[in-house]
């Protein structure tokens, strides 16, 4: 291969030192024209410096409103080997929060505050302010706190229902420690499920919004915001090989923020709806042979006795495909639906049933209140034992309970059903061969019981399986 080299004549190299020598500047050439851009490149530019401002205009208008978190924990110091140990508050965690109301309520993550001796929260403006907790609910991982400060720059939330994939979405909070740190990116997905692996009390309620917005340690409990700048999410958690941001964040969705923390100014404590029925997702077989342009939702699996699913006439086998007006394609969607209804309203509740769609209602009722009083321990006296009803209970598509019954809870030794063998755990599944799905149902058979050849009481044991026994008075 040839190479050719070129070198400049020294002529022109003289006449060009002298003229950039002498402050001149080389003459143009008479056709020489600048680049001109092509109308949609202009256009392309527009767009990009246009949603350059929409960033920016986010950014000034919601960072005065995102607050920087310090958990404190107590930590056991000495000066020296021989000194006396001492209880000294430090620095445990980072998090971010955003605030709520001028009269200083903030939303954060309940993983921000937990186990925190002391909490600090540092405004935008530096100041440094105590807080306290008002409230937490490790299902939806969020808690509510409380400065005392008013006039401060609260954000907004949007209907987070309307948010859409591919939206462009903007996170605020402060990363590894760094206060105000603003990254944008678009909602990758809506509905995810399954992302934390903790389990809290009565499960967890996932709906994450998922985006690609870099979410980092230390933006947890910061806003994930919409171009007008509105809270759509709450930033909750992420999937990372490194620790730091893969592109893969989730985000509580607000309409399930708003609705635990204003539940949790209102009364301490979030209310989660409940109607008393299990499921799962409707898989493809199952949706095949029913047809009807059914490809998703929600199959009952158990309906409890005398709760508001079996009142409204909810059967096992059913299939919901709507709650409340808004379409049902997973059994996660409607449990989640149904707790974040308020206690006491009327839902529509769309199922399809033997081919056929039909409309139940259903009043959704208090789920802590609910499920105190189902399983309120009460003294049988006939039998010498303590009772409640059983957690665990369903019934078929016909009516008839596939597994029902009460469980005993305590006894007295000296009572005759001990005498007979029954003991804590038992299940007692029916009187004189008469089923007994609640406690009320018990109490009901043995008052109308023949007790001069004694109660026959079928009790299932776990492990063991079903027996009789016969109890006299």
């Amino acid at each position: 291969m040839r190479s050719i080299i070129c070198r400049r004549s020294p002529m022109i190299m003289l006449s060009l030192a002298t003229v950039l020598a002498a402050g001149g500047a080389l003459p143009a050439r008479a056709d020489a024209q600048p680049p001109e851009s092509t109308v949609s490149e202009k256009a392309d530019i527009a767009a990009a410096r246009s949603l350059s401002r929409a960033f920016q205009h986010v950014a000034k208008s919601a960072e005065p409103s995102v607050v920087h978190i310090t958990s404190l924990q107590q930590v056991f110091t000495r000066r020296t080997f021989f000194d006396a140990p001492r209880v000294e508050l430090a620095p445990g965690g980072l998090g971010s929060g955003v605030i709520v109301s001028d009269d200083g309520y903030i939303l954060t993550n309940n993983h921000v505050v937990a186990d925190a001796e002391q909490l600090r929260v540092r405004l935008s403006d530096g100041r440094e302010l105590d807080c306290v907790v008002v409230g937490t609910d490790p299902a939806t991982d969020l808690a509510v706190l409380k400065v005392d400060q008013t006039g401060l720059p609260a954000l907004t939330f949007a209907d987070s229902d309307t948010l859409e994939v591919g939206e462009w979405v903007v996170a605020i909070g402060s990363p590894f420690g760094f206060d105000s740190s603003v990254t944008a990116g678009i909602v990758s997905a809506k509905g995810r499920s399954g992302v934390v692996n903790a389990r809290s009390r009565d499960g967890l309620y996932e709906e994450f919004i998922q985006t690609d917005a870099a979410i980092n340690p230390g933006n947890s409990g910061g806003p994930l915001l919409n171009l007008d700048g509105q809270v759509v999410g709450i930033n909750s958690a992420i999937i990372t090989r490194t620790g730091g941001s893969i592109g893969i964040g989730f985000a509580i969705p607000a309409n399930m923020a708003r609705a635990v923390m204003e539940n949790i100014i209102d009364s301490g404590r979030p209310q989660r709806g409940y109607l008393g029925a299990g499921g799962s997702d409707l898989d493809q077989k199952r949706a095949a042979g029913i047809g009807l342009g059914v490809s998703a939702g929600a199959v009952i699996e158990s309906v409890m006795p005398d709760s508001p699913a079996d009142r409204a006439g909810l059967r096992v086998g059913d299939v919901v495909t709507s709650f409340g007006g808004k379409p049902v394609d997973s059994f996660n969607r409607l449990r989640n639906a149904i707790a974040f209804t308020p206690p006491g309203e009327n839902v529509p509740i769309e199922i399809v049933r033997d081919g056929k769609r039909r409309t139940l209602s259903a009043e959704v009722v208090d789920r802590e209140k609910f499920l105190e009083a189902a399983y309120k321990e009460e003294t049988i006296d006939e039998l010498g034992i303590s009772v409640t009803n059983a957690i665990r209970v369903g019934t078929r598509s016909g009516a008839e309970p596939d597994s029902q019954g009460v469980q005993v809870s305590s006894m007295r030794r000296s009572g005759p059903a001990f005498r007979e063998g029954v003991r804590p755990g038992d299940l007692i599944i029916a009187v004189d061969e008469q089923l007994v799905r609640n406690v009320g149902e018990l109490k009901e058979r043995l008052g109308r019981a023949d007790w001069s050849n004694g109660v026959v009481l079928e009790i299932e044991r776990m492990g063991f399986g079903r027996g009789t026994v016969v109890i006299r008075r």
